[in-house]
Protein backbone atom coordinates (compact mmCIF):
# COMPACT_ATOMS: atom_id res chain seq x y z
CA UNK A 1 0.00 0.00 0.00
CA UNK A 2 1.63 3.29 -1.09
CA UNK A 3 2.45 5.56 1.84
CA UNK A 4 1.94 9.34 1.60
CA UNK A 5 3.26 11.97 4.01
CA UNK A 6 1.12 15.07 4.61
CA UNK A 7 2.69 18.18 6.13
CA UNK A 8 0.16 19.90 8.38
CA UNK A 9 2.65 21.76 10.61
CA UNK A 10 1.57 25.15 9.24
CA UNK A 11 -2.00 24.93 10.56
CA UNK A 12 -2.68 27.84 12.96
CA UNK A 13 -4.21 27.39 16.39
CA UNK A 14 -7.30 29.28 15.18
CA UNK A 15 -7.79 28.01 11.61
CA UNK A 16 -9.18 30.29 8.92
CA UNK A 17 -8.91 30.04 5.14
CA UNK A 18 -5.91 27.84 4.37
CA UNK A 19 -6.05 26.47 7.92
CA UNK A 20 -9.60 25.21 7.36
CA UNK A 21 -8.38 23.57 4.15
CA UNK A 22 -5.55 21.81 6.01
CA UNK A 23 -7.93 20.62 8.71
CA UNK A 24 -10.45 19.19 6.24
CA UNK A 25 -7.94 17.66 3.83
CA UNK A 26 -6.11 15.81 6.63
CA UNK A 27 -9.31 14.66 8.30
CA UNK A 28 -10.91 13.68 4.99
CA UNK A 29 -7.91 11.71 3.72
CA UNK A 30 -7.46 9.82 6.99
CA UNK A 31 -11.15 8.89 7.05
CA UNK A 32 -11.24 7.95 3.35
CA UNK A 33 -11.32 4.36 2.15
CA UNK A 34 -8.54 4.93 -0.39
CA UNK A 35 -5.73 2.55 -1.28
CA UNK A 36 -3.16 4.85 0.30
CA UNK A 37 -1.67 4.84 3.76
CA UNK A 38 -1.34 8.33 5.23
CA UNK A 39 0.99 9.76 7.85
CA UNK A 40 0.76 13.35 9.01
CA UNK A 41 3.46 15.73 10.20
CA UNK A 42 1.90 17.99 12.84
CA UNK A 43 2.40 19.53 16.25
CA UNK A 44 0.97 17.41 19.05
CA UNK A 45 -1.06 20.24 20.58
CA UNK A 46 -2.76 20.72 17.18
CA UNK A 47 -4.16 17.19 17.03
CA UNK A 48 -7.53 18.19 18.48
CA UNK A 49 -8.06 20.66 15.60
CA UNK A 50 -8.56 17.74 13.19
CA UNK A 51 -11.50 16.36 15.21
CA UNK A 52 -10.30 12.76 14.99
CA UNK A 53 -10.58 9.90 17.44
CA UNK A 54 -7.46 9.43 19.58
CA UNK A 55 -6.78 6.16 17.76
CA UNK A 56 -5.63 8.22 14.74
CA UNK A 57 -2.70 9.62 16.71
CA UNK A 58 -0.66 6.63 15.56
CA UNK A 59 -0.84 8.03 12.02
CA UNK A 60 0.72 11.31 13.12
CA UNK A 61 4.44 12.06 13.30
CA UNK A 62 4.48 14.78 15.92
CA UNK A 63 7.03 17.58 15.68
CA UNK A 64 8.00 19.95 18.47
CA UNK A 65 6.56 23.40 17.96
CA UNK A 66 9.41 25.89 18.28
CA UNK A 67 7.78 28.54 16.10
CA UNK A 68 7.59 29.36 12.42
CA UNK A 69 11.34 29.89 11.95
CA UNK A 70 12.22 26.48 13.40
CA UNK A 71 9.53 24.84 11.26
CA UNK A 72 10.96 26.37 8.09
CA UNK A 73 14.44 25.11 8.96
CA UNK A 74 13.15 21.67 9.92
CA UNK A 75 11.32 21.33 6.60
CA UNK A 76 14.61 21.53 4.75
CA UNK A 77 16.94 19.92 7.32
CA UNK A 78 14.94 17.01 8.75
CA UNK A 79 11.97 16.27 6.50
CA UNK A 80 14.08 14.54 3.81
CA UNK A 81 15.39 12.03 6.36
CA UNK A 82 11.86 11.51 7.76
CA UNK A 83 10.67 10.78 4.22
CA UNK A 84 13.55 8.38 3.50
CA UNK A 85 13.26 6.55 6.81
CA UNK A 86 9.50 6.18 6.37
CA UNK A 87 9.92 5.00 2.78
CA UNK A 88 7.20 7.40 1.66
CA UNK A 89 6.16 7.29 -2.00
CA UNK A 90 4.82 10.84 -2.02
CA UNK A 91 5.03 14.05 0.00
CA UNK A 92 2.21 16.62 0.03
CA UNK A 93 2.98 20.10 1.33
CA UNK A 94 -0.39 21.58 2.25
CA UNK A 95 0.72 25.22 2.38
CA UNK A 96 3.08 26.32 -0.42
CA UNK A 97 6.41 24.95 0.79
CA UNK A 98 8.27 21.61 0.52
CA UNK A 99 11.80 20.14 0.87
CA UNK A 100 13.93 21.66 -1.89
CA UNK A 101 16.22 18.62 -1.89
CA UNK A 102 13.68 16.30 -3.46
CA UNK A 103 13.60 13.00 -1.54
CA UNK A 104 10.52 11.60 -3.33
CA UNK A 105 7.73 12.77 -5.69
CA UNK A 106 6.25 16.01 -4.41
CA UNK A 107 2.82 17.65 -4.48
CA UNK A 108 2.18 21.09 -3.05
CA UNK A 109 -1.00 23.12 -2.55
CA UNK A 110 -0.85 26.75 -3.72
CA UNK A 111 -3.62 28.87 -2.23
CA UNK A 112 -3.15 32.21 -3.95
CA UNK A 113 -0.56 34.43 -5.64
CA UNK A 114 -1.20 37.65 -3.74
CA UNK A 115 2.52 37.77 -2.98
CA UNK A 116 2.85 38.67 -6.67
CA UNK A 117 -0.42 40.49 -7.34
CA UNK A 118 -0.61 42.48 -4.08
CA UNK A 119 2.90 42.44 -2.54
CA UNK A 120 2.18 45.61 -0.57
CA UNK A 121 -0.33 43.66 1.49
CA UNK A 122 2.31 41.31 2.95
CA UNK A 123 5.40 41.88 5.06
CA UNK A 124 8.71 41.58 3.20
CA UNK A 125 9.77 38.22 4.66
CA UNK A 126 6.48 36.57 3.68
CA UNK A 127 6.72 38.04 0.17
CA UNK A 128 10.23 36.65 -0.28
CA UNK A 129 9.47 33.24 1.23
CA UNK A 130 6.23 32.47 -0.60
CA UNK A 131 7.32 33.90 -3.96
CA UNK A 132 10.40 31.70 -3.78
CA UNK A 133 8.42 28.52 -3.09
CA UNK A 134 5.74 29.27 -5.68
CA UNK A 135 8.45 29.68 -8.33
CA UNK A 136 10.27 26.56 -7.12
CA UNK A 137 7.03 24.57 -7.13
CA UNK A 138 6.62 25.25 -10.84
CA UNK A 139 10.14 23.90 -11.44
CA UNK A 140 10.51 21.04 -8.97
CA UNK A 141 7.24 19.49 -7.80
CA UNK A 142 5.34 16.82 -9.69
CA UNK A 143 1.90 18.33 -9.27
CA UNK A 144 0.47 21.59 -7.93
CA UNK A 145 -2.98 21.64 -6.36
CA UNK A 146 -4.63 25.02 -7.02
CA UNK A 147 -7.62 25.75 -4.80
CA UNK A 148 -9.53 27.62 -7.54
CA UNK A 149 -9.54 28.16 -11.27
CA UNK A 150 -8.38 31.68 -10.58
CA UNK A 151 -5.28 30.42 -8.77
CA UNK A 152 -4.56 28.14 -11.72
CA UNK A 153 -4.89 31.08 -14.11
CA UNK A 154 -2.50 33.12 -11.96
CA UNK A 155 0.03 30.27 -11.95
CA UNK A 156 -0.11 30.15 -15.73
CA UNK A 157 0.00 33.91 -16.32
CA UNK A 158 2.28 35.14 -13.55
CA UNK A 159 4.89 32.39 -13.11
CA UNK A 160 4.44 30.60 -16.45
CA UNK A 161 3.69 27.24 -14.82
CA UNK A 162 3.17 24.14 -16.96
CA UNK A 163 -0.62 23.62 -17.21
CA UNK A 164 -0.13 19.84 -17.19
CA UNK A 165 1.34 20.15 -13.72
CA UNK A 166 -1.72 21.88 -12.19
CA UNK A 167 -4.81 20.21 -10.70
CA UNK A 168 -7.71 22.37 -9.51
CA UNK A 169 -9.07 21.11 -6.19
CA UNK A 170 -11.74 23.63 -5.24
CA UNK A 171 -12.48 23.96 -1.55
CA UNK A 172 -15.64 22.61 0.03
CA UNK A 173 -18.10 23.69 2.66
CA UNK A 174 -19.15 21.73 5.71
CA UNK A 175 -22.67 20.27 5.52
CA UNK A 176 -23.55 21.95 8.81
CA UNK A 177 -23.92 25.29 7.01
CA UNK A 178 -26.84 23.93 4.99
CA UNK A 179 -28.70 22.72 8.07
CA UNK A 180 -31.41 24.73 9.78
CA UNK A 181 -30.53 26.11 13.20
CA UNK A 182 -33.08 25.94 15.99
CA UNK A 183 -34.32 29.12 17.64
CA UNK A 184 -32.53 27.99 20.80
CA UNK A 185 -29.20 27.66 18.96
CA UNK A 186 -29.63 31.03 17.28
CA UNK A 187 -30.51 32.74 20.55
CA UNK A 188 -27.53 31.11 22.28
CA UNK A 189 -25.15 32.49 19.66
CA UNK A 190 -26.84 35.88 19.78
CA UNK A 191 -26.37 36.11 23.53
CA UNK A 192 -22.82 34.70 23.48
CA UNK A 193 -21.60 37.45 21.15
CA UNK A 194 -24.06 40.14 22.31
CA UNK A 195 -25.38 40.56 18.78
CA UNK A 196 -27.85 43.26 17.68
CA UNK A 197 -31.24 42.37 16.24
CA UNK A 198 -30.34 43.29 12.64
CA UNK A 199 -26.82 43.40 11.23
CA UNK A 200 -24.53 43.25 8.24
CA UNK A 201 -21.83 40.61 8.68
CA UNK A 202 -18.18 40.40 7.64
CA UNK A 203 -16.33 37.19 8.55
CA UNK A 204 -12.65 36.53 7.93
CA UNK A 205 -9.08 37.26 8.95
CA UNK A 206 -8.79 41.02 9.40
CA UNK A 207 -5.83 42.03 7.21
CA UNK A 208 -5.21 44.71 4.55
CA UNK A 209 -6.44 42.79 1.52
CA UNK A 210 -9.84 42.04 3.10
CA UNK A 211 -10.76 45.71 2.63
CA UNK A 212 -12.39 46.09 6.04
CA UNK A 213 -11.60 49.85 6.20
CA UNK A 214 -13.51 50.33 2.92
CA UNK A 215 -16.46 48.42 4.37
CA UNK A 216 -16.42 50.55 7.51
CA UNK A 217 -16.32 53.80 5.53
CA UNK A 218 -19.16 52.61 3.30
CA UNK A 219 -21.21 51.56 6.32
CA UNK A 220 -20.70 54.84 8.19
CA UNK A 221 -21.68 56.78 5.07
CA UNK A 222 -24.87 54.72 4.77
CA UNK A 223 -25.71 55.48 8.39
CA UNK A 224 -25.03 59.20 7.94
CA UNK A 225 -26.93 59.69 4.69
CA UNK A 226 -29.43 56.83 4.36
CA UNK A 227 -30.11 56.02 8.03
CA UNK A 228 -29.97 52.24 7.66
CA UNK A 229 -31.06 50.31 10.75
CA UNK A 230 -28.51 47.49 10.61
CA UNK A 231 -25.41 47.36 12.77
CA UNK A 232 -22.09 46.15 11.31
CA UNK A 233 -20.59 42.99 12.82
CA UNK A 234 -16.96 42.20 11.98
CA UNK A 235 -15.96 38.67 12.99
CA UNK A 236 -12.42 37.32 12.73
CA UNK A 237 -9.05 37.43 14.39
CA UNK A 238 -6.76 40.40 13.93
CA UNK A 239 -4.08 39.92 11.29
CA UNK A 240 -1.12 41.93 10.08
CA UNK A 241 -1.50 45.74 10.16
CA UNK A 242 -5.15 45.52 11.14
CA UNK A 243 -5.55 47.41 14.42
CA UNK A 244 -5.29 50.75 12.60
CA UNK A 245 -8.79 49.93 11.34
CA UNK A 246 -10.04 51.16 14.71
CA UNK A 247 -8.94 54.67 13.73
CA UNK A 248 -11.66 54.60 11.05
CA UNK A 249 -14.38 54.69 13.70
CA UNK A 250 -12.76 56.18 16.78
CA UNK A 251 -14.44 59.59 16.57
CA UNK A 252 -17.64 58.69 14.76
CA UNK A 253 -20.83 59.28 16.81
CA UNK A 254 -22.28 55.94 15.63
CA UNK A 255 -19.22 53.83 16.43
CA UNK A 256 -21.24 51.78 18.93
CA UNK A 257 -23.06 50.22 15.96
CA UNK A 258 -19.83 48.53 14.80
CA UNK A 259 -19.04 45.32 16.68
CA UNK A 260 -15.71 43.45 16.59
CA UNK A 261 -16.21 39.86 17.74
CA UNK A 262 -12.67 38.54 17.35
CA UNK A 263 -12.14 34.91 16.37
CA UNK A 264 -15.41 32.98 16.18
CA UNK A 265 -15.51 29.31 17.07
CA UNK A 266 -16.27 27.04 14.10
CA UNK A 267 -19.34 25.67 15.87
CA UNK A 268 -20.84 29.17 16.17
CA UNK A 269 -20.29 30.27 12.57
CA UNK A 270 -23.41 28.64 11.02
CA UNK A 271 -25.69 30.44 13.47
CA UNK A 272 -23.84 33.72 13.01
CA UNK A 273 -24.28 33.61 9.23
CA UNK A 274 -27.98 32.78 9.58
CA UNK A 275 -28.58 35.62 12.04
CA UNK A 276 -27.12 38.18 9.63
CA UNK A 277 -29.35 40.14 7.25
CA UNK A 278 -26.66 40.10 4.56
CA UNK A 279 -23.00 39.10 4.27
CA UNK A 280 -20.49 41.57 2.81
CA UNK A 281 -16.99 40.52 1.76
CA UNK A 282 -15.29 43.21 -0.39
CA UNK A 283 -11.88 41.51 -0.47
CA UNK A 284 -9.25 42.95 -2.82
CA UNK A 285 -8.12 39.43 -3.76
CA UNK A 286 -8.77 35.81 -2.76
CA UNK A 287 -7.37 32.43 -3.60
CA UNK A 288 -10.82 31.00 -2.97
CA UNK A 289 -12.98 33.03 -0.56
CA UNK A 290 -14.31 30.38 1.80
CA UNK A 291 -16.43 32.76 3.95
CA UNK A 292 -18.43 33.70 0.83
CA UNK A 293 -19.22 30.03 0.19
CA UNK A 294 -20.13 29.46 3.85
CA UNK A 295 -22.53 32.43 3.79
CA UNK A 296 -24.20 31.17 0.61
CA UNK A 297 -24.57 27.68 2.07
CA UNK A 298 -26.21 29.28 5.11
CA UNK A 299 -28.73 31.05 2.89
CA UNK A 300 -27.38 34.52 3.65
CA UNK A 301 -27.47 36.99 0.71
CA UNK A 302 -23.97 38.01 -0.38
CA UNK A 303 -22.20 41.14 -1.58
CA UNK A 304 -18.62 40.44 -2.67
CA UNK A 305 -15.92 41.43 -5.16
CA UNK A 306 -15.98 40.95 -8.92
CA UNK A 307 -12.33 39.88 -9.17
CA UNK A 308 -10.12 36.84 -8.52
CA UNK A 309 -12.01 33.72 -7.35
CA UNK A 310 -15.24 35.26 -6.05
CA UNK A 311 -17.11 35.23 -9.40
CA UNK A 312 -16.54 31.48 -9.81
CA UNK A 313 -18.12 30.89 -6.39
CA UNK A 314 -20.98 33.40 -6.48
CA UNK A 315 -21.73 33.50 -10.23
CA UNK A 316 -25.01 35.41 -10.53
CA UNK A 317 -26.26 34.49 -7.05
CA UNK A 318 -25.11 37.65 -5.29
CA UNK A 319 -24.00 41.20 -5.98
CA UNK A 320 -20.39 41.56 -7.17
CA UNK A 321 -18.70 44.96 -7.07
CA UNK A 322 -15.32 46.55 -7.78
CA UNK A 323 -13.53 46.25 -4.42
CA UNK A 324 -11.91 49.67 -4.95
CA UNK A 325 -15.23 51.48 -5.48
CA UNK A 326 -16.79 52.66 -2.22
CA UNK A 327 -19.84 54.12 -3.96
CA UNK A 328 -20.53 50.79 -5.69
CA UNK A 329 -20.23 48.98 -2.36
CA UNK A 330 -22.63 51.43 -0.69
CA UNK A 331 -25.16 51.04 -3.49
CA UNK A 332 -24.93 47.24 -3.38
CA UNK A 333 -25.52 47.14 0.38
CA UNK A 334 -28.35 49.67 0.25
CA UNK A 335 -30.09 48.03 -2.70
CA UNK A 336 -29.87 44.55 -1.21
CA UNK A 337 -31.15 45.67 2.20
CA UNK A 338 -34.09 47.41 0.56
CA UNK A 339 -35.10 44.56 -1.77
CA UNK A 340 -36.60 41.60 0.09
CA UNK A 341 -37.29 39.80 -3.19
CA UNK A 342 -33.65 39.99 -4.21
CA UNK A 343 -32.61 38.79 -0.75
CA UNK A 344 -34.90 35.77 -1.06
CA UNK A 345 -33.62 34.98 -4.56
CA UNK A 346 -29.97 35.16 -3.51
CA UNK A 347 -30.70 33.13 -0.37
CA UNK A 348 -32.41 30.30 -2.28
CA UNK A 349 -30.18 30.23 -5.35
CA UNK A 350 -26.99 30.87 -3.43
CA UNK A 351 -27.68 27.82 -1.30
CA UNK A 352 -28.20 25.73 -4.45
CA UNK A 353 -24.96 27.07 -5.94
CA UNK A 354 -23.04 26.24 -2.75
CA UNK A 355 -24.07 22.58 -3.10
CA UNK A 356 -21.64 22.32 -6.03
CA UNK A 357 -18.78 22.54 -3.52
CA UNK A 358 -18.01 19.81 -1.00
CA UNK A 359 -14.99 18.57 0.93
CA UNK A 360 -15.75 15.08 -0.41
CA UNK A 361 -15.15 16.41 -3.91
CA UNK A 362 -11.93 18.13 -2.76
CA UNK A 363 -10.72 14.84 -1.28
CA UNK A 364 -11.58 12.87 -4.43
CA UNK A 365 -9.77 15.37 -6.67
CA UNK A 366 -6.75 15.21 -4.37
CA UNK A 367 -6.69 11.40 -4.47
CA UNK A 368 -6.82 11.48 -8.28
CA UNK A 369 -3.81 13.82 -8.27
CA UNK A 370 -1.91 11.36 -6.04
CA UNK A 371 -2.76 8.49 -8.38
CA UNK A 372 -1.66 10.49 -11.42
CA UNK A 373 1.73 11.36 -9.93
CA UNK A 374 2.43 7.83 -8.70
CA UNK A 375 1.40 6.32 -12.01
CA UNK A 376 3.80 8.67 -13.75
CA UNK A 377 6.51 7.54 -11.33
CA UNK A 378 5.67 3.88 -11.90
CA UNK A 379 5.08 3.36 -8.19
CA UNK A 380 1.49 2.22 -8.36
Amino acid sequence: MPSILLDATSIPKQPVGAGIYIKNIVRGLLLSSSDFQFRVLAHQDDFSIFELDDSYQKQFIFQKDHGRGARIISEQATYPSIINQGNFCLYHGLHYSFPIIKPCPLIVTIHDLTYFTHPEMHIYLKRFYFKFFIKQACKKVDNILAISNNTKTDLLNIVNCDPEKITVTSLGVDRIYFMEQSDIELEKTKQKYDLPENFILFMGLIEPRKNVPLLIRAYLNLIDHFHINQHLVIAGRWGWESKNILEEIDHHPQKSKIHFLGYVDENDKPSLYKLADIFVYPSAYEGFGLPVLEAMASGTPVVSSNISSMPEIVRNNGILINPNDQAALENAIKNLLNDSGLQESFSTNGKKQAQDFSWECTINQTLLAYEKVLQQQGKK
